[in-house]
């Protein structure tokens, strides 16, 4: 009798262990996408799409959104940023559209990305006041000893526990916007941030922690490793495609590609202290299966009427695909030889960061060459002499070339980080000649970044350089651009 009792006792002992166990299971679902970069219709990939089917477009993201709220009503839906620049109607508005679409959808959270200062601070801020969602960087301040521009972080009030969300973007800013677009902003060592603002929650009994971040899939696994009280990084900037979360220690990392192609989808469960189960999709965005979200098409159709038939002017004809991939691409050198050719330079020069898409054979409309360099940089010249020539290459096969070059060739020999056998319009380099650069602004201003060049005069030519660009595929009409081998890796 006492034997049964015993184990009766025990049974109901492992029962309640059971049910109090479950009990503190909390499930969270979360909605995330990064890097649209005003991507507001839908868009055909030229890569992984055997079927050559449409994706994206932000009326249809917003459908899915609005659908799986249906579903899960505590969703929480959160943006990593870059949601500005892309393609011409972010440039005409000066970011006023996706505000306005934003405002529609109502992201519960916002974390600013680098393209959001493309426009200038100022331009930012005065958005942010038109914004209808809260913007979230911890790590940026007015000057060194001021405010900070942006909300932190959020804790959430409607959990059941104790959670926060905070806002990291990238402390790179210097080097990807143009330095006279962030006036006097101040950025903080992102690490040291999220340190004391983990810190600072988990001493207020806040022991999960999400991270919404701008900073790239590699800068989210130091994250990671250096400030382990953080339990999730949702990411955005590298525009990875992830399958799978990241899992470092115990903290997962996961990041949604670009342009609206993929929504991604989380159902975790938690004890309030760390993960428990993590379930992690991205869904893609087909436009031929939803009904889209008819407030967002409204305004996307708005924009894009304002923008007019001449962005779908129809310019010149390609022959063959331009592709922006490689260290040296097709592409590449037909931008860089228009600018050459535009300025009468020695060396025409292009960074890869400003190439922002390729062009599959065919029609070539205005919309396509705002789309494939949409920033709007000015076309600026310097002079340099043949030695500093030799030397900046050597500076560009010791980073990894992320230029691409017009009337210059070179051998890379990345064994010994050098520029060997350099020519400049098929002739040797003389150390003491002095030789014309053209580029863009934005690399005119970051040239010992690039180029390890010191400080020097740059004139200013005036050419916003896709202006340039439709002006030389208007002269050509018809374009066959190839591959020349004027970079060759050793």
């Amino acid at each position: 009798m006492k034997n049964r009792l015993f184990l009766l006792c025990f049974m109901t002992l492992i029962t309640t262990g059971s049910l109090l166990c479950s009990e503190i299971l909390h499930e969270v679902t979360i909605l995330h996408w990064n890097d649209f970069h005003s991507q507001n219709i839908p868009w055909r990939p030229t890569h992984y799409n055997p079927d050559n089917h449409e994706v994206g477009g932000y009326a249809y993201l917003a459908a899915v959104i609005d659908s799986l709220r249906d579903i899960y009503p505590n969703a929480v839906t959160l943006h990593a940023g870059d949601d500005f620049q892309g393609t011409p109607i972010s440039g005409i508005t000066r970011g006023m559209s996706q505000i306005a679409i934003l405002n529609v959808i109502k992201p519960d959270f916002f974390t600013v990305g680098n393209h959001e200062f493309d426009y200038g601070l100022s331009r930012l801020l005065a958005l942010k006041d038109s914004a209808e969602f809260k913007m979230y960087a911890a790590n940026l301040r007015q000057s060194q000893e001021g405010q900070r521009l942006f909300k932190s972080m959020w804790v959430p009030e409607n959990f059941p526990f104790d959670v926060a969300i905070i806002g990291l973007t990238t402390d790179d800013l210097y080097t990807l916007c143009l330095p006279t677009n962030l006036e006097d902003l101040y950025v903080e060592n992102v690490t040291e941030t999220a340190k004391y603002l983990t810190d600072s929650l988990t001493q207020e009994g806040i022991d999960f922690i999400i991270a919404v971040t701008h900073l790239g899939i590699e800068e989210d696994i130091k994250l990671a490793q250096n400030v382990p009280a953080i339990d999730l990084i949702i990411g955005g900037h590298s525009h990875t495609y992830m399958n799978k979360p990241r899992i470092e220690g115990n903290t997962y990392i996961v990041q949604a590609s670009s342009q609206g192609r993929y929504l991604g989808e989380i159902h975790l469960q938690t004890d309030g202290k760390t993960i428990q189960t993590f379930d992690f999709n991205l869904l893609e965005i087909r436009p031929d299966n939803i009904s889209p979200n008819t407030k967002v098409l409204a305004l996307v159709e708005k924009y894009e009427t304002q923008a007019g038939d001449t962005l779908n002017q129809v310019i010149g004809e390609l022959k063959s695909d331009w592709t922006r991939e490689g260290v040296e691409s097709n592409l590449g050198n037909w931008l860089t030889d228009a600018i050459r050719t535009y300025t009468g330079a020695d060396i025409g020069i292009q960074n890869n960061g400003g190439i922002r898409k390729g062009l599959s054979k065919g029609p070539i409309r205005i919309r396509d060459i705002w789309e494939i360099t949409p920033f709007g940089n000015n076309i600026v010249t310097f002079t340099v002499t043949g030695k500093e020539i030799c030397n900046m290459l050597d500076v560009q096969v010791k980073q990894g070339i992320s230029l691409q070059f017009s009337g210059v060739s070179f051998i890379a020999d990345t064994a010994a980080n050098k520029a060997k056998k350099v020519r400049v319009n098929g002739k040797r380099v003389i150390p003491w000649k002095k030789y014309t650069l053209a580029t863009n602004n934005y690399v005119g201003e970051q040239i010992e970044k690039y180029l390890g060049l010191s400080p020097r005069q740059i004139h200013d030519t005036g050419i916003i350089d896709r202006d340039l660009f439709i002006k030389a595929v208007k002269d050509q009409k018809i374009i066959d651009s190839n591959i020349e081998n004027r970079i060759t890796i050793r």
